[in-house]
């Protein structure tokens, strides 16, 4: 499994800067990213199915969607109110 900086850092929720601190061991990973490192290394080299891969790539899509979604408001004689 090959990944791009740029997935990777969308998956563990950093900046690309960060992985490439980490690559040339000038930052130490966080414990929550270096675990979740590991298990994804783990799925890869035991040829597993990719679940874990996979379901992170759902949730760093899920929140790009989130991120990227325009809200829009209106002014109500009950406040604000949702205009989608």
């Amino acid at each position: 499994m090959l990944m791009s900086q740029k997935t990777l850092s969308g998956l563990l929720g950093v900046s690309e800067q960060a992985i490439r601190r980490w690559e040339n061991a000038k930052a130490n990973i966080p414990k929550p990213s270096e675990s979740l490192l590991r298990l994804l290394y783990r799925e890869h080299i035991h040829n597993r199915e990719g679940k874990i891969a996979t379901i992170l790539k759902e949730i760093a899509n899920l929140e790009d969607r989130i991120n990227n979604h325009e809200l829009h408001f209106k002014t109500s004689s009950n406040g604000w109110q949702s205009t989608a």
